[in-house]
């Protein structure tokens, strides 16, 4: 142990030149080979060994490794907090002030974080490529924007994948056996996550619900309604309520309001429509001219205050298309 002391010195002596080095000039960037020529370092062993202490002190957050492998003083000047937007494989950026420029990441440096998720951001001193955006990297997550990942699944036996449909989510959802829940291959499904991803690992989840074959006009609606976090289910009560509803009209209501009856009067909904609420009506008039009516019904009249029909209505807001 006592042999080793003038070469431990004699290591961590060196790593303090290169740190200071660095600190000096904290505004600029260096490649290994700049590093190498400052020093004056040609043998091959020498190189090896600045690039292994130059390893420790980015491990010890001391220096920052750039995009495209120069390495910089890991100036931190402040954490910021905002919501990561992955628009590419590669990178993501933060936004966190409309009136700043938002934090471009390195896909290395996401830390398990996924679209959507709000962040904790250390900024670096340099700027990538020279451009308008700090770089920085996710240093927290404070909270998951995504629960649920819906997507098209192969089956491979023993697990499956889910390639999500979002195209913000660039890697596959691993789904263990026990947790494919009868989905079969090429599948509409929704995943919960169970465990998020890291830089060593995918995410895993499980298939909780099953919304037809890709493709299917109903699966593809459904899928679209799932990724935007919109239901795509009513709950049981709300639907039971629905079903009770009578198909009768009572006296009292007609006499509320014209009667078109005896008018030709036909919906323009298809056949495998939802609902049928929209209808037109024509006549001609006794001065010779046609007239059109446009009727829209009144869902209104069944959805009565205080119901679950209301309580779910208020809810969803308005209809999705």
């Amino acid at each position: 142990m006592q042999k080793d002391k003038p070469v431990n010195n004699y290591l961590e002596s060196l790593k303090g030149e290169i740190l200071a080095f660095f600190s000096i000039n904290q505004d600029q960037n260096f490649s290994l080979n700049q590093l190498h020529k400052h020093y004056e370092v040609k043998q091959r062993r020498e190189k090896t060994l600045y690039g292994l202490l130059v390893d420790e002190l980015i491990k010890e957050g001391k220096l920052y490794e750039m995009a495209d492998g120069k390495i910089s003083l890991n100036t931190v000047k402040t954490a910021l907090v905002g919501r990561l937007d992955h628009v590419n494989a590669r990178f993501g950026f933060v936004r966190y002030d409309d009136s700043q420029p938002d934090v471009w990441i390195s896909d290395n440096d996401l830390n398990g974080a996924i679209d959507g998720d709000t962040v904790k951001v250390s900024l670096f001193g340099s700027f990538y490529k020279k451009g308008a955006n700090p770089e920085g990297k996710v240093i927290e997550i404070i909270e998951r924007g995504r629960t649920e990942i819906v997507g098209k699944i192969q089956t491979f036996g023993n697990y499956a994948l889910v390639k999500p449909d979002g195209k913000k989510i660039h890697d596959d959802i691993f789904i263990a056996k026990q947790h494919i829940n009868n989905a079969k291959k090429n599948d509409k499904v929704i995943v919960k996550i169970l465990e998020y991803g890291t830089s060593l690992k995918q995410i895993s989840g499980e298939v909780v619900e099953i919304l037809g074959k890709a493709g299917e006009n109903n699966a593809e609606m459904h899928a679209i309604m799932a990724e935007f976090g919109l239901p795509v289910r009513f709950p049981e009560g709300v639907e039971e309520e629905a079903m009770a509803i009578s198909e009768k009209i009572t006296p009292e209501e007609i006499a509320k309001r014209r009667d078109f009856r005896n008018v030709l009067t036909f919906t323009i909904d298809p056949l495998d429509a939802q609902d049928f609420d929209d209808a037109i009506s024509v006549q001609k008039l006794h001065n010779g001219n046609w007239e059109i009516g446009v009727h829209i019904a009144d869902v209104t009249h069944y959805v009565r205050p205080g119901s679950m029909l209301e309580a779910e209505a208020y809810r969803r807001a308005t209809s999705v298309y």
